[in-house]
């Protein structure tokens, strides 16, 4: 799952990266 939130968060750019880290340290 954390794997799909990042490629949907990559695609929308890379603003939400900061939050992509936060998932992976979940």
């Amino acid at each position: 799952r954390l794997h799909s939130l990042n490629v949907e968060f990559s695609v929308l750019g890379g603003r939400n990266l900061p939050l992509i880290k936060v998932f992976e340290h979940e």
